[in-house]
């Protein structure tokens, strides 16, 4: 019986103590990256962590391929243009024919895509278009049309502003006396101006004639009260 456990104790030995060390040769590693040498023995390398049987080979670098124009694109990038409009490369950011308005067109420069300039309900200035020219350009409310004016609008549309010396519609002496001078009314007891504020006419008594009117009542005042004083001391004289 005891010799039996020792055949199997020398056999389990064999096996993890002789055999990996027979199995590495100098100068070459085993599957445990190990090996044996003269001058150090049975020994394995930091390294062999790393080590693998089979090298790893260099990757291929890929290029990706760009679209030429007229070909279909979902982004930019995928065309050598680096414009791709309405899914398909273009040689710019718009292209003509396509039915499209794109930003960089106008009814001027591309009217299959963006249709004709006149009666598009759109105020074109860039095409030549005014209020003079056109209902497309048509002015708000509070304003006048009025191209020859240096401060007009592009669309040639000028706001009503009392005192621009300009008489517009709308404008009268009793809201815009600034523009359109009061009628004169001055004579010797009244005198009419255009108040600056309100822009209104307003007629007024003259100085002269408010000076006089005060001179009057003072007067008629004073008559009166000279009258009172009189009777007063004729009365007193009478009972003494």
């Amino acid at each position: 019986m005891q010799k039996t456990i020792i055949i199997i104790l020398a056999g389990i030995l064999f096996l993890f103590v002789l055999v990996p060390l027979i199995s590495a040769t100098p100068g070459r590693l085993n599957s445990f990256g190990c090996h044996n040498s003269a001058t150090a023995g049975y020994h394995c390398h930091e390294s062999s962590s790393t080590y693998t049987d089979t090298p790893q080979s260099n990757p291929v670098p890929t290029t990706s391929y760009k679209k030429n124009n007229s070909e279909t694109c979902i982004t930019n990038s995928d065309c050598q243009s680096t414009f791709c409009v309405h899914s398909v490369c273009r040689e710019k950011n718009y292209f003509t024919g396509d039915g499209f308005c794109d930003s960089s067109e106008t009814c001027l420069t591309s009217p299959g895509d963006c249709g004709l300039c006149e009666n598009n309900h759109k105020c074109d200035t860039f095409a030549g278009e005014t209020c003079e020219t056109t209902q497309d350009c048509q002015c708000s409310a509070g304003q006048v049309c009025a191209t020859g004016r240096t401060i007009s609008e592009e669309n040639g549309c000028y706001p009503i502003n009392c005192g621009d010396n300009f008489v517009d519609e709308g404008e009268t002496s009793e809201n815009c006396c600034l523009d359109i001078p009061c009628a004169s009314t001055t004579n010797f007891l009244k005198k009419t101006n255009c108040n600056e504020i309100s822009y209104r006419c307003e007629t007024k008594f003259k100085l002269s004639v408010k000076l006089i009117s005060v001179a009057i009542v003072i007067f008629i005042f004073l008559i009166v009260y000279i009258r009172i004083k009189v009777n007063k001391t004729q009365h007193a004289g009478r009972y003494k």
